[in-house]
């Protein structure tokens, strides 16, 4: 972690930024999503990383307009319009985080690498990762409960130093 910069950065979202998620087939179908990335905050020290974003899943969308309602159940439910992903810890090079996504009643494990790019006082981080979603209710015909879907993560987001 010696070459990551210490302190504390906040994501500087453009309309851009979002966060691509693409699942595994599901039954004859796979979903790829976008999300837009609302904030984020990723505190760096010389032996602690921690990572915290917050996508609006209330703007999900999908290449499929008739697809819409099924994406919006598999990455959350009720009345929460938003996904956050709280996350802890790091390696040498490339940071690793592992903690919980949560929105509404749903909460998933998930774990990002990330890739950092500084310039300046700005950094721009690269996510890769996963997520696995259990017991998934689908508002499709034919489908109506999933056991487990798991999904691919994946966004660049520019944060500055705080």
């Amino acid at each position: 972690m010696s070459d990551f910069p210490l302190g504390t950065f906040v994501a500087s979202p453009t309309d851009a930024t979002v966060a691509r998620l693409r699942t595994q087939r599901i039954g004859l179908m796979s979903f790829e999503l976008e999300a837009p990335v609302t904030s984020g905050r990723l505190d760096v020290s010389a032996t602690r990383s921690e990572l915290m974003l917050t996508l609006n899943i209330a703007e999900v969308r999908v290449g499929n307009p008739l697809m819409q309602a099924a994406a919006r159940a598999l990455v959350g439910s009720g009345e929460n319009s938003t996904l956050t992903f709280d996350a802890y810890g790091a390696d040498d090079d490339v940071m690793r985080f592992v903690g919980t996504a949560r929105a509404g009643d749903v909460e998933v494990p998930m774990e990002v690498t990330t890739a950092v790019d500084e310039q300046g006082g700005a950094v721009t981080i690269t996510l890769a990762g996963w997520a696995r979603f259990t017991d998934v209710k689908i508002p499709l015909p034919g489908m109506s409960r999933v056991n487990t879907i798991e999904v691919d993560v994946s966004a660049t987001i520019p944060f500055t130093r705080n």
